[in-house]
């Protein structure tokens, strides 16, 4: 039971950690400007996330959420689009 237990919770710690990887990687394109000069959208976004996931996760489980901050006039005036 133990061993069961000590399998479970590694998985879920590797499961974890493999999407988090994956999720910082694939925003590490959009915060250096890649994604931008290759004109990137929602569907590249998902596609560079989803090549660097383990064999073990779907994409099509995974919620993702991409929005378009334009630039600011000034301090604190942001839009999101």
């Amino acid at each position: 039971m133990t061993t069961l237990f000590v399998m479970v919770v590694g998985a879920i710690v590797y499961i974890t950690q493999a999407v988090e990887y994956a999720t910082n990687a694939a925003a590490r394109d959009i915060l250096i400007g890649a994604a931008q000069a290759n004109s990137a959208n929602l569907g590249t976004f998902q596609q560079s996330l989803c090549s660097r996931l383990p064999a073990g996760i779907q994409c099509n489980n995974l919620v993702i959420n991409l929005y378009k901050v334009t630039k600011a006039s000034g301090p604190g005036a942001t839009t999101l689009t």
